[in-house]
Parts: C-alpha cells; structure tokens; sequence
C-alpha cells in the first residue's frame, strides 16, 4: 500500500511557526559547520570539545607536557593561554597523550 507523504508543515500552519522552524534548521546547520571546521590552532575550550573532556583537563595535559601546546597572547592584558594545533590534534586522536617523563606513551584513557 502507497501512503501519502507528510507534509513539512501542517496545512494552515502561520507564518512565524514556519520562520521559528527555518531557524531551528539554521541554527543547527551552523553547529554543524562549526564542529567540522579545521582550523590551525585550537584553544584549549574548543579541544576539550572535540576531544570530549574537560577544559581544565586539557590545561592541565598543556602544562604538563602531555599534549604539546604552545602559549599565545589571548586579548586578556598580559595573560597569555594555551593553544593546540591542528597536527597535535590529529597526533592526539591517533596516539592518545604523550608520556609523562619515565613513562610509555598511554592511549587516551577515562582514568586520566
């Protein structure tokens, strides 16, 4: 049996349900868009996103020397903050953290 397909939008439906919907739609896009973006060096915020941990987690991996980071100028004053780049990123998600000194290299583990 051949059913009817829904329509998008209930007949009758008002404009403003329409535009609410087209910028649910938008808003996701652009979510989507953002988490897919490559970009040369990463804050520490944005890496603990896509690597799905804490930020303070990943500061404490930079300072540490478990990933490699490197330190810039944020627009704070003085204060400067972490940023990983892209390869370091990508080596992370291959290879997990480096080791700490005395130590082989670990997989990225829910322990840490």
């Amino acid at each position: 049996m051949i059913r009817a397909r829904r329509p998008l939008f209930r007949i009758g439906a008002s404009m403003q349900e329409i535009l609410e919907r087209l910028e649910r739609i938008e808003s996701a896009l652009k979510s989507l868009v953002q988490r897919q973006t490559v970009k040369d060096f990463y804050s520490t915020d944005e890496f603990a996103k896509v690597v799905g941990r804490a930020e303070f987690t990943c500061r404490e991996w930079c300072r540490r020397g478990r990933i490699k980071a490197q330190k810039r100028r944020s627009g704070r004053g003085k204060f400067q903050s972490w940023v990983i780049s892209h390869d370091e990123l990508q080596r992370f998600q291959r290879e997990g953290l480096l080791p700490e000194h005395g130590q082989d290299r670990l997989p990225l583990g829910r322990g840490e």
